[in-house]
């Protein structure tokens, strides 16, 4: 924005109209991420401009709503973003990033041959943000961009793969939940590799399917060793 000053008001009116409309208690459950991966906005400045804007916005309506960052993409500065709202005793409620596992942090010598590199690079920055008292949520993630399959059974496979291996994540965030999707351009196949847990039809996909046998499943974990 070209004025913090009026970025701020307007998120002040926005989460002003929010809370008269569904209620503060509704609207302190949400979360409240600012920018997604630094499009056109680099860290730590102008974003921490507007981040610091955009909470101060949040706050001044309810010191109950929640904000966070920096929505990064490749987990790029979670740790620095944490120390710059320390610094400047900033609002932050929880702590968000990106990762998919085709990206180049996982396609390096010392990576490559780790086939779980995606699930230790998202738990070593939980951990960090963690170590400072706060929430990681990790907002945007699926089996790969690219040539992975997101139709097929593979994607099924990454996911209850993941999904064990990330139990200590306070969040997790598939991307996305339905093909009906402006990026790719609304393609009308019903099986097209599309982002989506299920296609622009609404049939559900082998991922989705993993997530409910997931769910079905409960909450109780059996060690197993071998």
């Amino acid at each position: 924005p070209d004025s913090f000053a009026e970025w701020e008001g307007l998120v002040a009116s926005v989460a002003e109209h929010l809370v008269g409309r569904y209620g503060l208690d509704a609207v302190s459950e949400w979360h409240f991420e600012v920018w997604n991966e630094l499009w056109g906005v680099p860290f730590p400045e102008p974003y921490m401009r507007l981040y610091n804007a955009s909470a101060r916005g949040l706050k001044s309506v309810s010191p109950r709503l929640r904000v966070g960052g920096p929505a990064t993409m490749a987990l790029e500065e979670v740790e620095p973003f944490v120390a710059a709202c320390r610094a400047s005793s900033t609002p932050v409620d929880f702590v968000s990033s990106h990762l998919y596992p085709t990206s180049p942090i996982c396609d390096t010598s010392a990576t490559a041959r780790d086939p779980d590199c995606f699930a230790h690079k998202v738990l070593s920055a939980s951990d960090a943000v963690h170590k400072a008292g706060l929430p990681f949520f990790l907002t945007e993630y699926n089996n790969g961009l690219g040539d992975s399959s997101r139709d097929d059974a593979s994607a099924a496979a990454f996911v209850v793969r993941n999904v064990g291996l990330l139990a200590s994540v306070d969040l997790v965030s598939w991307w996305t939940f339905s093909d009906i999707f402006e990026e790719a351009w609304m393609a009308s196949a019903p099986f097209h590799n599309g982002y989506g847990l299920m296609t622009v039809h609404g049939i559900r996909k082998p991922a989705w399917r993993a997530f409910e046998m997931l769910t079905s499943l409960g909450d109780y974990r059996l060690p197993v060793s071998g």
